[in-house]
């Protein structure tokens, strides 16, 4: 086609070589630009954006965002950083409740999501509908959410959640009694991720759901890697896919 023909004329024109230097200045200047140009704005709180590209996130991942958070908020109400490979403001409760609860009840306010991450979740995710006074939909599907997160839905998964952990502490016998050791970190993951979708994966015919948790744990690989999709060869694009 013309477009084609007229792309390899381009890259025959510039040259492979200079082409291979060009495209990777040009997704560092890419990526560089995403990470530092929201300090444009005029109105901004302390701000500290960490590495450039990966912010905090390496430091969320060997602390737990929870301890991160509680050092890195010390001492102040609300702090612009950088995480997960997008922009962030942090505040503190009390901050929320008097500046931003009432328009957030009121549904004055909507979710802002990088791109990158509206496309991973889709149009119809809770996280991406306003919610507030005005928005039905949304608050049908969190009555939902809620419903299923009672007492009496916890615990009819019970049986579920023992045979899980009962399966993967056979597993680490089993590993460790061939290799003699084993790190419990991966396993200890494992747990957490399947146990929080048993609400989602309880009851369906095992084969079924082994392939949820499969493509959910895809999709949480994605949701946590850089935005890049480039189908089977990124995470995230291996997310999108699932």
């Amino acid at each position: 086609s013309d477009v084609v023909e007229a792309t390899r004329g381009v890259i025959e024109e510039i040259g492979w070589r200079r082409l291979s230097v060009i495209l990777p200045a040009g997704l560092l200047t890419k990526l560089l630009w995403d990470h530092y140009s929201i300090l444009l704005h005029r109105r901004l709180p302390y701000h500290d954006l960490g590495w450039p590209v990966v912010g905090h996130t390496l430091a969320i991942f060997r602390e737990s965002i929870e301890d991160w958070a509680a050092k890195f908020m010390e001492g102040k109400s609300a702090v612009l950083a950088h995480y997960f490979f997008t922009p962030a403001v942090l505040i503190k409760y009390p901050l929320y409740l008097t500046s931003i609860h009432r328009s957030e009840l009121d549904g004055l306010l909507k979710p802002c999501w990088p791109a990158g991450l509206s496309a991973f979740l889709g149009k119809n995710s809770i996280l991406t509908m306003p919610g507030g006074k005005g928005h039905p939909h949304h608050k049908r599907l969190r009555s939902k959410i809620l419903n299923s997160l009672g007492p009496k839905p916890c615990l009819a998964v019970l049986p579920d959640l023992i045979a899980l952990i009962r399966d993967k502490l056979d597993e680490l016998c089993e590993q460790t009694a061939r290799d003699g050791s084993i790190r419990f970190e991966p396993a200890a993951a494992n747990i957490a991720s399947r146990a929080s979708t048993l609400q989602i994966t309880a009851g369906l015919p095992p084969d079924v759901q082994a392939r949820v948790e499969k493509y959910l744990a895809i999709g949480l690989d994605g949701l946590f890697s850089l935005p890049l999709n480039l189908g089977r060869f990124t995470a995230y694009g291996r997310a999108l896919a699932a």
